[in-house]
Parts: C-alpha cells; structure tokens; sequence
C-alpha cells in the first residue's frame, strides 16, 4: 500500500511515497512517534536542506544509481559532490557520503584523448617479458607535438600503445 508524502525542502516541493522515504536513515527517526513530526497546514513536511541537493538524494532512494556530476567539457563538479556529501552525511546516508568522499565517481567515467605527434627520431628502445608473458618494448621518443618539442616514453604491447611521460624537450 502506498502512502504518498509530500516535502517541502529548502524552496522545492518533492512527492514521492513514505517507503522511499524510508530508504534514507534520517526519515525512519524523521517520521516516528518519538520524533513527532507533523505536515504543515499545507500538508507539506518541512525539511531544512538545499532541494536542487536533495533532489540527488531522493533519485538515490528511488534508484540506488549514484549521481554523476561530469561533463567532457568541464570534468567532474567537485563543489556539487561536496554539497551532496555534506547532506548525505547529514541524512544518515553512509553509502552515499562514503562514495564521494571515496570518489568513487572518477571510476564511473573513462575517456581518451588522441594526440598528434610526428616523430623526429628514436633515441633507444629496450624489450622486457612482464608478468603474464607479455612482450613490452619502450621507445624514447622524440618528435613534435603541435609546435612544440617534446620527449615520450611510450610502452607499446600487443595490445595497446600508452604514453607514460611526455616532457619538453
């Protein structure tokens, strides 16, 4: 059976159902007789917190998906995750605190760039077997990168080429 409630947080009015509510620890003590917490004459319960963060918390409570502040043009927004964490730790809600202050959103987003180098000259390169038999060869580099010029050291395997240090040159 569900048992609709309506919140007012900050200036944002949020429905949602009394169970999902339930899902963040501060709303089992918030909605208890001992706590004794009543709707206003609007019908709305009142909760003093940011409603542009909490809306975050609630999609958590109804998902269990961590939000994901990211962008390719700007990177991740670190001031938004530490709004969120301070009203996650506020909440009660432990998994979600403990995730950002993990940053266990860096692992949610993989990206690559592509470089333009042309290569003026190897300087050396060695072979070495790593662990699990895989052949590696390192190449020091020297080329141009745009109109600059610059030193690599790039590992190359079977599978994947991987520039390890770019210096100027």
């Amino acid at each position: 059976m569900t048992e609709p409630i309506v919140l007012q947080v900050g200036d944002r009015t949020f429905r949602t159902d009394k169970s999902t509510l339930l899902e963040i620890p501060y709303f089992k003590g918030f909605f208890s007789e001992a706590m004794g917490s009543k709707p206003g004459p609007d019908g709305a319960y009142f909760v003093d917190l940011d409603g542009n963060v909490f809306e975050h918390v609630l999609n958590y409570a109804r998902h269990r998906t961590f939000p994901l502040f990211w962008t390719q043009a700007d990177g991740f927004d670190y001031a938004k995750y530490s709004l969120l964490a301070r009203q996650a730790d506020f909440l009660n809600l432990e998994c979600m605190a403990t995730w950002i202050k993990n940053r266990g959103f860096t692992k949610a987003v993989e990206y690559q760039t592509t470089i333009q180098l042309s290569v003026v000259e190897v300087h050396g390169s060695y072979t070495t077997t790593a662990p699990h038999h895989r052949v590696i060869e390192y190449r020091w580099v020297k080329g141009r990168l745009g109109g600059d010029a610059v030193a690599i050291l790039i590992e190359t395997t079977r599978a994947e080429v991987r520039v390890e240090r770019l210096v100027d040159a």
